[in-house]
């Protein structure tokens, strides 16, 4: 692994302090000020440096960290693995990361992270399982070509023709293998871009014994912090120690600890989904009544005046509100948008850990997530990709790739030196099953994103069954919830669809939600 800080604030402790002391002062205090060299008399300056750390310190402990957000850093990122970027780096709210993309970019063996851990014939399995998956990822990719070729010339005819023939190859090739990558293990790793304020750095550094991954993320965390430490060695004065154990862990037993419960926690989630892929859990009947009372709230407007009907199309038709058509999203600075927040849902969904990891991206959708050491047995718990689904032998291949991967999880479980590793070689297929809840507001976003046609196939899929369900319980809010290129179309933008050369042959924005159901 390697961590690179390439941005940050040049002096972001005594920002910091600076921040903090602008809150008792009639004036704007710099850093430069808080350093005291503003000051002429040497004394009030040796004074005035000297209450930098207690300043920070006070405030650090007392929980006024807002100040310690001002500061932000860049990393670049190399040799992470896609668990633990699952796992930790983007599963809460508070960082921007830019990664490469396993759709667009053919994965080479050479990308994988080997937990130190193992050793002997533990790393020797370890490796040939991922030769082994590495091997399935190339001819599913090639297995996966002839139902691909089809697939784009009928959403692209034009690109049948010879002079648009390299395009042609690219998309080909990028759709087999953005549905062959199933097969890669959780251990392929990527690069990225990863952003963070002084404060969420700071929490990395309290909470990097995760269970799932953690010598993985201790090496990472303690890279970043060695580097913020370099940036500005006062930081030291607020590292506190790593929590040694986290109260998750307490609740964690292997399967040998708790025969069954793993399967039967799988049967009990999927019976209440039924043929579903995500289900509405939160009663959506009060949410008309909830926008409605929050929009008169906006315009300071009673029942009589404005009723719900005339509430909701204000803040959520396009038609009225042309603000969601804004590719800033700027709903969050809009008053009618704020409205939103107040109404909530909640959604059971099962989805592949590929999938997810794009889903999780939606930050302001946040989802309750298993430990994935937690949730393995012998069983193969997988999803099946759709353009997998659709030929016989295909899936047959794919179904072996499965077997074989769920065999070297669980000879890792048992023979490795640590039953948490197992995690590294599950397949990016691997079933996972969260609880997530949205308010309207960024439901709406997450649906302008997720029902465009070009989205990866699993999470339009679910986008478009809680889009209808949402529409099943009330009409009016449901099928205000549409991809860009209808949301465009009601306020009146042009072109309809934002995408460009990526448009995906399809006018969607002529289609109902009940016809724009993912085949």
């Amino acid at each position: 692994m390697k961590v690179r800080l390439v941005n940050a604030f040049s002096r972001p402790l005594d920002n910091v302090v600076a921040a903090a002391r602008t809150c008792y002062s009639p004036r704007p205090w710099t850093a430069e000020m808080a350093a005291g060299e503003h000051l002429s008399d040497p004394q009030k300056r040796r004074q005035t440096e000297g209450r930098r750390l207690p300043i920070a310190r006070s405030v650090y402990k007392a929980g006024h960290h807002t100040t310690y957000q001002h500061a932000h850093f860049q990393f670049i990122i190399e040799g992470i693995s896609r668990h633990a970027l699952w796992c930790f780096l983007h599963s809460h709210q508070f960082y921007n990361s830019e990664q490469v993309s396993q759709r667009y970019v053919t994965v080479d063996r050479s990308a994988v992270y080997v937990p130190p851990e193992l050793q002997g014939s533990a790393l020797a399995f370890f490796q040939n399982a991922v030769d082994q998956a590495h091997r399935a990822y190339t001819e599913l990719t090639g297995l996966l070509e002839p139902s691909v070729r089809g697939e784009v010339l009928r959403t692209f005819p034009s690109l049948g023709k010879p002079v648009h023939n390299r395009r042609f190859v690219t998309m080909v090739r990028r759709r087999a293998q953005e549905v062959a990558r199933h097969v890669l293990p959780l251990a392929t790793t990527a690069h990225l871009h990863h952003t963070v304020s002084a404060l969420t750095l700071l929490r990395y550094h309290r909470m990097s014994r995760h269970p799932d991954a953690p010598a993985e993320l201790r090496e990472l965390v303690d890279s970043m912090v060695a580097l913020l430490l370099q940036q500005d060695p006062d930081f030291e004065t607020v590292l506190e120690e790593p929590l040694h154990e986290l109260p998750v862990g307490f609740f964690l037993g292997t399967e040998e600890e708790n025969p069954g419960g793993i399967a039967a926690f799988r049967q009990e989630f999927d019976g209440r989904l039924g043929p579903l892929s995500s289900l509405l859990l939160s009663d959506p009947f009060g949410l008309r009544r909830q926008v409605a009372d929050a929009v008169r709230a906006v315009l300071a407007l009673p029942s009589s005046r404005l009723d719900d009907t005339e509430a909701i199309q204000i803040a959520l038709d396009p038609a009225r509100n042309p603000i969601l058509a804004e590719t800033l999203n700027l709903s969050t600075l809009d008053p009618l948008g704020r409205a939103l927040h107040q109404a909530t849902l909640t959604f059971a969904t099962k989805l592949s850990h590929t999938a997810d990891s794009q889903n999780q991206r939606h930050r302001m959708v946040p989802g309750a997530r298993p430990v994935l050491a937690a949730t393995v047995d012998d069983e193969p718990d997988y999803m099946v990709p759709a353009l997998v689904a659709e030929d016989d032998a295909v899936r047959a291949r794919f179904e072996e790739f499965m077997e074989r991967a769920w065999a070297g999880v669980a000879w890792m479980r048992r023979r490795g030196p640590h039953p948490s590793l197992a995690s590294y070689l599950l397949p990016n297929a691997v079933a996972v099953r969260i609880v997530e809840t949205a308010d309207l507001l960024h439901l709406h976003h997450k649906m302008r994103m997720r029902l465009c046609w070009n989205a990866q196939d699993e999470i339009r899929k679910v986008a478009w069954q809680q889009a209808m369900q949402v529409a099943q319980a009330d009409p009016l809010i449901g099928n205000l919830l549409m991809p860009p290129c209808g949301v465009r179309r009601a306020a009146g933008r042009t072109p309809y669809c934002p995408e460009g050369d990526r448009y995906c042959g399809t006018p969607v924005w002529k289609l109902t939600l009940a016809e724009q159901k993912p085949t």
